[in-house]
């Protein structure tokens, strides 16, 4: 597959066979899903579906197309295969025995079906002159289109025992102190990339940003004066000469920036991304610092991938999954742990967490990033329920205090910066200020 960038900006994949573009698959892509006004990005994973499909046709030993405008439709055994086929995860020319997660499964699918109904769609136009029955073959093609739908909703597996979830605070302690510039274990060799990479992992850490808004963030979206950033979608943008082109996914929105944070971007802006050769060719404000063709261009996705790759791999007591995407998980952990201090409404949560996600306000995709605080608050509350039951059966004796807990406030010390928790009883120290750099002061 290739991605062509048009004289417009936008971003055209294309599937090839010997250097050339393969007809169908583009010319579905074109007339058809195009008008949908996808992205690039969902045009591209419908060209990977049906790059699967035709890639199970020829070891057949037939063209798929060919066949489909003949009015020989796919049997409910061929349709079982290709089903299987899209369960399995794909490496190269490698097929896996692993199986991929439904809703990867059942895109695939789905785009296997509306890519082999247009082609029959077309063939239908030529059959009467083959001496083929309209009716017979209509009623064919649905019953192939059938077969596809029936598969795509069978009840399948969900793993939700280790399903994707954010840091604990002990995890997240230890990135945000490895990624300080002047913290010994951190991972990069230059001190311009270990500034970037810190002003990257604080971003994600702070407004749960994906990858592509990351990316997409332009020098001037910094709002320096009322600590505001613009997160806005850009898609085929011409300015843009990544041909792989990170975007939103979700809905613009302005989001307010602690003082800290406008900080670390300001001086990354200011005392390294300004003295990066190439970068003021382009308004995007994360860049290559790695001297060669890249070095002052906007930064590509697969940096971010290699960043999280380089950090899993040279420092100990990380995670092995973790990714830009967990600390999204993170992130929306730990604003549902303030939104349950706060004793905030579900409505009025879920209202919140959308518009700063960026999701619509009817979005039900907080359930995907919130397993591990549901989690604790299921096992919290079902311990409470067992002590109660036992409680009851005279089992356990009655523990639970009626007085109010101690009361406590925290505060700065001004020479060190820690904050104090401040006790009736006693006090602690929670933490460490956070000085110009992110570095633990």
């Amino acid at each position: 597959m290739h991605t062509y960038k048009l004289s417009s900006g936008e971003r055209l994949p294309v599937l090839l066979h010997n250097g050339l573009p393969q007809y169908w698959p583009t010319l579905w892509v074109s007339v058809k899903r195009r008008k949908c006004r996808v992205a690039s990005r969902t045009l591209a994973l419908d060209l990977r579906s049906v790059m699967l499909v035709l890639e199970w046709s020829e070891e057949e030993g037939f063209s798929l197309e060919e066949r489909l405008l003949a009015g020989r439709y796919l049997t409910d055994t061929e349709v079982t295969a290709i089903s299987d086929r899209c369960d399995r995860r794909h490496g190269g020319n490698v097929i896996s025995i692993r199986t991929v997660i439904n809703h990867t499964y059942s895109m695939r699918m789905t785009r296997i079906r509306e890519y082999v109904d247009w082609i029959a769609g077309i063939g239908m136009g030529n059959l009467s002159s083959a001496g083929i029955s309209y009716a017979d073959c209509a009623e064919a093609r649905m019953h192939m289109k059938e077969a596809f739908t029936s598969r795509q909703q069978i009840p399948r597996r969900r793993k939700t025992l280790h399903a994707r979830e954010g840091l604990s605070t002990a995890v997240l302690d230890r990135l945000v102190t490895v990624v300080s510039p002047d913290c010994p274990e951190n991972p990069w060799s230059t001190r311009s990339i270990k500034i970037r990479n810190q002003a990257l992992v604080i971003l994600t850490l702070t407004l749960g940003l994906r990858r592509g808004e990351l990316l997409g963030l332009r020098v001037n979206d910094v709002d320096f004066g009322a600590y505001r950033l613009l997160v806005a979608r850009r898609a085929d943008d011409a300015e843009d000469p990544r041909i792989d082109q990170p975007t939103a996914k979700t809905n613009d929105r302005m989001l307010l920036l602690e003082p800290a944070v406008a900080e670390i971007l300001r001086y990354y802006i200011l005392e390294v991304r300004r003295l990066t050769p190439n970068a003021k060719r382009h308004p995007y404000l994360f860049v290559g610092h790695k001297p060669g063709r890249n070095e002052g261009r906007p930064l590509a996705l697969v940096s971010v991938n290699a960043l999280y790759q380089g950090i899993r791999k040279k420092v100990t007591g990380l995670p092995s999954d973790l990714t830009s995407h967990v600390l999204r998980h993170t992130w929306n952990d730990k604003f549902s742990e303030l939104c349950t201090k706060a004793k905030t409404t579900d409505e009025k949560e879920k209202a919140i967490r959308n518009y700063l996600m960026g999701w619509s306000p009817t979005s039900e995709t907080a359930a995907v990033y919130t397993r591990r605080h549901v989690r604790a608050e299921a096992e919290k509350l079902s311990l409470k329920h067992q002590r109660r039951v036992l409680v009851s059966a005279g089992l356990e004796p009655d523990t639970e205090s009626t007085e109010e807990p101690p009361q406590s406030h925290v505060t700065a010390n001004p020479e060190t910066g820690a904050y104090l928790v401040q006790t009736s009883n006693a006090t602690h120290t929670k933490g460490d200020s956070v000085g110009r750099d992110g570095e633990k002061s």
